[in-house]
């Protein structure tokens, strides 16, 4: 992509949403990437604002160097990816952002908001995140602000019976924009939750200001 883009909701350099999509090796050289706007479902107000994808799935190899700018009052908002949600073994390497991403609640430099939750019973997923950075300026209006990832949620919220758990490896991770926000503000994560005792993030390091 090599121009700007702007709308009211669901936008990316490459995709709106995509589901079930991949998106390595891409390159975003437009001037910006804008939305103004959301979409209300049962009440919840959702924006779905990417460098790359609005709402997606997976990323890797990827470099965001675009601003984005969200000026509406809906949720995830990411220099990758808005929103990015699987089932399963995800493995995301080589993601990085290096421009301003402002939004309301849900702001990361590379996602708003990583969800996995299985919908299988008796099942291990694990979520492994490596050589992931953001030097970008990191601010939200409301709450859940990371210079990396705004929430993640590695956890069964389908049924506690289930007996199946998501194990968060995240390795190698940098943030050195500053960020700033409401409730839930970090140089890494602005909230994580895990239903595994073995996820770990390891060898990360934050060199802002919060």
């Amino acid at each position: 992509n090599a121009s700007a883009i702007t709308a009211d909701a669901y936008v990316g350099a490459i995709a709106g949403r995509l589901s079930n999509i991949t998106v390595n090796d891409c390159k975003n050289e437009g001037s910006s990437v804008t939305a103004n706007s959301y979409v209300s479902v049962d009440g919840e107000k959702y924006a779905y604002v990417g460098g790359y994808v609005g709402h997606g799935y997976l990323a890797n190899n990827c470099v965001n160097m675009v601003a984005i700018t969200y000026k509406g009052g809906g949720r995830y908002v990411g220099g990758i990816m808005g929103y990015t949600n699987a089932t399963g073994d995800i493995t995301m390497s080589h993601l990085e952002n290096k421009a301003n991403i402002s939004g309301a609640d849900y702001v990361g430099g590379i996602f708003g908001m990583l969800k996995d939750q299985p919908s299988e019973y008796n099942v291990i997923y694990t979520i492994t995140l490596s050589e992931i950075k953001n030097s970008g300026k990191i601010t939200a209006g409301g709450d859940y602000a990371g210079g990396v990832i705004g929430s993640l949620q590695a956890e069964n919220t389908y049924n506690n019976t289930a007996k199946s758990t998501v194990v968060l490896n995240a390795t190698n991770i940098e943030n050195t924009g500053s960020v700033s926000g409401k409730l839930y503000v970090g140089g890494i994560l602005g909230y994580g939750s895990s239903d595994a005792s073995s996820s770990v993030i390891a060898d990360c390091s934050n060199a802002s200001a919060i």
